[in-house]
């Protein structure tokens, strides 16, 4: 009888510890929030609720003395130049606009808005050009940047669009790559190397105490992790990217309007120092995205070859940002392009 009681009492002090361990943890998540996202938000980006994940502030000013460059923002969440207000342009139904979209390229990361493709665009044609590109974005956010800021835009006559990820995404996540990841949200892919501790039970979901380990294996693991690519995972990445170039062009359509993309360009004298399966899954994307111009109303934009010659002087670092003067030659190509489509 005795033994009854004590097993029945050691259950009871079980669930009572358990429980208090519960409340412990819930109070810690409640009150010291631990913010998951690894690389997402810059002084001039901000969190949404949606596919987006981050956009850019609005009425932004910041000033990089060491870099000597300034980021400005227009209350359209656009990059803009204190040289030339495009402001009001943008609500301006008369003139013809084009929309530059995609990650830090065409934002111009690095160097001042006035040495960026869209501007240097803007001072040699008769289009208003909008720079709605974010540094660090991933085609899909650019896909829904567009639908839920920029579809509305009256006379946007093109759409261009470049962008780096989901290449360097797959180049380190391969087969454990899911079409959701970004550089906004690598805590996920940090926790995918300890699945052992996920734990849902039912009716309940996951203990508040195993959320609080996970945070610290996050907080302690912050390196990034890699898995090599497989034939299936090479499908879901191609398949990814188609989808999402359709998703776009289907808005871009509706809007009468036409979509340009361009593939990554990776500096030639650097390609030997990069990793492998980054330079192949950038591969990957840029074949997907030549063979995907060949839909009508869509057009692909060869910067790779624009580029090729004395790539050195085009770049301001190994990746694939653009120096001045290799914005100024995308531009200027970009120009009679344009003129070409005619």
């Amino acid at each position: 009888m005795k033994l009854k009681n004590y097993l029945f009492d050691g259950i009871i002090i079980i669930i009572i510890l358990i429980s208090l361990i519960e409340i412990i943890s819930y109070g810690i998540l409640k009150f010291y929030t631990v913010d998951k996202d690894l690389f997402s938000v810059r002084e001039y980006t901000e969190k949404t609720n949606d596919e987006r994940l981050i956009t850019l502030k609005k009425n932004y000013n910041v000033y990089y003395e060491n870099e000597n460059i300034s980021i400005i923002t227009s209350s359209h969440r656009t990059r803009v130049s204190s040289k030339k207000k495009v402001l009001k342009e943008i609500d301006d139904k008369n003139k013809l606009k084009i929309l530059f979209l995609g990650d830090s390229v065409p934002f111009g990361y690095g160097v001042d808005s006035e040495d960026s493709i869209p501007y240097l665009f803007q001072n040699n044609n008769n289009y208003i050009a909008i720079n709605g590109a974010i540094p660090s974005y991933s085609l899909a956010q650019s896909v829904a940047r567009f639908k839920i800021e920029f579809k509305n835009i009256k006379n946007l006559k093109y759409v261009y669009l470049q962008i780096y990820d989901p290449a360097s995404q797959y180049g380190r996540l391969g087969y454990n790559w899911k079409k959701t990841d970004n550089w906004t949200n690598m805590s996920n892919q940090t926790l995918r190397k300890y699945n052992l501790i996920d734990l849902n039970l039912p009716f309940y979901g996951e203990p508040n105490f195993f959320v609080i380990v996970k945070v610290l294996l996050i907080k302690k693991n912050l390196e990034s992790p890699f898995f090599e690519p497989n034939k299936e995972s090479d499908e879901r990445y191609k398949k990814h990217i188609k989808n999402e170039l359709n998703k776009i062009l289907q808005d871009v359509n509706d809007i009468d309007a036409k979509l340009i993309i361009a593939p990554i360009t990776i500096p030639s004298h650097t390609i030997s120092k990069k990793n492998f399966y980054h330079l192949r899954a950038t591969n990957i994307l840029n074949e997907v995205f030549k063979n995907f111009s060949k839909k009508k109303n869509i057009f692909f934009f060869d910067t790779i070859s624009i580029l090729k010659e004395e790539s050195e002087n085009y770049f301001i670092d190994t990746c694939c940002h653009l120096s001045k003067k290799g914005a100024d030659l995308v531009s200027s190509h970009l120009s009679e392009f344009l003129i070409n489509l005619k």
